[in-house]
C-alpha cells in the first residue's frame, strides 16, 4: 500500500534520548511552577478581595441583598448537584441545621457583597471604568466615624 497516496503518515515511537527526557521533565515542570503560581495568585487576589469587605461599611439595599442571597443560595445547590450530594447529608456532616445554615448563608452573600463593593471603590478610585456606561455610581468619599474615615457603599442606578 502507499502511504503518501492515501494521505496517511506513520509515526513510529522512538525511546527518547537521555537528553530529551531531560528537557521533556523540565518543560513540564516548568508547566507546574507556572501552573501553581497562577493558582496561588489567584487564591490571594480572592483572599484580598475577601478583606476589602470588612473594610466596607454603611446599609446594603435590601433588593440587592436578596438578589446576593439568592444566587449565593443557587450556587451552593450547584455545587451539591455536581458533588452528588443532598441538603441533609451536608447538614449532617457540617452538624448544623437548617435556620444556623441560613444565617450562615446569608452572613456570607452579604460578605461576599460587601467585598465586590469595596472592589468597586477601589476601581472608581483607581480611575477604572471612566468611560460613560449604563449604570452612573456616586462614589462618597466616606463617613468620619471616631477613628477616621471609613469607606461607605456607592449608590447604583440605571441611568436609563
Amino acid at each position: 500500500m502507499n502511504w503518501r497516496s492515501t494521505g496517511i503518515t506513520a509515526t513510529r515511537t522512538v525511546p527518547p534520548t537521555p537528553r530529551g527526557r531531560r528537557e521533556l521533565r523540565a518543560r513540564v515542570t516548568q508547566d507546574i511552577y507556572a501552573q501553581r503560581c497562577q493558582q496561588a495568585r489567584a487564591v490571594a487576589e480572592q483572599a484580598l478581595i475577601a478583606q476589602l469587605g470588612t473594610h466596607v461599611t454603611g446599609p446594603l439595599p435590601k433588593q440587592l441583598v436578596a438578589g446576593n442571597y439568592f444566587a449565593e443560595q443557587r450556587q451552593f445547590n450547584l455545587r451539591m448537584q455536581a458533588n452528588k450530594v443532598n441538603f441533609d447529608q451536608y447538614l449532617k456532616v457540617q452538624g448544623q441545621t437548617v435556620e444556623e445554615f441560613r444565617a450562615w448563608l446569608h452572613a456570607e452573600a452579604e460578605r461576599k457583597l460587601r467585598s465586590r463593593m469595596g472592589l468597586l471603590l477601589v476601581a472608581q478610585r483607581e480611575g477604572f471604568g471612566q468611560r460613560k456606561s449604563r449604570w452612573r455610581t456616586s462614589l462618597p468619599t466616606g463617613t468620619q466615624s471616631g477613628t477616621g474615615s471609613t469607606p461607605s457603599l456607592p449608590t447604583t442606578a440605571a441611568a436609563g
